[in-house]
């Protein structure tokens, strides 16, 4: 319970009490430690998830719009996955984990220590997005699904654009 536990969302985040450039997460086996203090001079988007968040639908909208989007070379991801209490299974998260990374747009991290969410004053068990600006200062934090009016913020926080459509179906192929 304690590991997969899921907390209110607050009215208000709390407000951060560390500077978030100090934030290191180990990355997975081959991979480099995220460092958010070496990010600085990029637009930089965090999507938090963990076991608690990944079956459910409350990110589902921004997330759809982060794999469309298209993002200035100046604008970064990363994915970091909460997995607070669960070490002991490190060898077979990693493992999975990996896999998995392929298969997203975004680098992934695995988080067992819960700094992500200290960090940014998040709350456990939600989906959790936060953007940084170029100088590091948070422009954004967001616990739960982000929709309507705050994704068009986050569109232009990011300095993101719609992808063009790709060519029409041959007139050959058409049923």
């Amino acid at each position: 319970w304690w590991v997969t536990r899921t907390e209110p969302i607050p009215e208000t985040l709390e407000a951060l009490e560390d500077d978030p450039r100090t934030l290191v997460i180990p990355g997975l086996p081959g991979q480099p430690p995220l460092d958010l203090g070496a990010l600085e001079g990029k637009t930089v988007v965090f999507i938090g998830s963990g076991t608690w968040s990944a079956k459910s639908a409350e990110g589902e909208v921004i997330n759809r719009a982060l794999s469309r989007w298209v993002l200035p070379e100046s604008t970064v991801g990363y994915v970091v996955a909460d997995a607070a209490g669960l070490g002991l299974f490190r060898d077979d998260i990693e493992a999975t984990m990996t896999s998995f990374a392929s298969e997203i747009r975004f680098p992934l991290y695995v988080d067992y220590q819960s700094a992500f969410l200290d960090t940014f004053k998040l709350p456990k068990g939600h989906h959790a997005l936060v953007v940084l600006g170029p100088d590091g200062t948070v422009l954004g934090r967001w616990s739960g699904g982000v929709e309507g009016e705050m994704l068009a913020d986050v569109q232009a926080m990011l300095g993101a654009t719609e992808a063009a459509p790709g060519p029409a179906m041959p007139a050959q192929l058409r049923v």
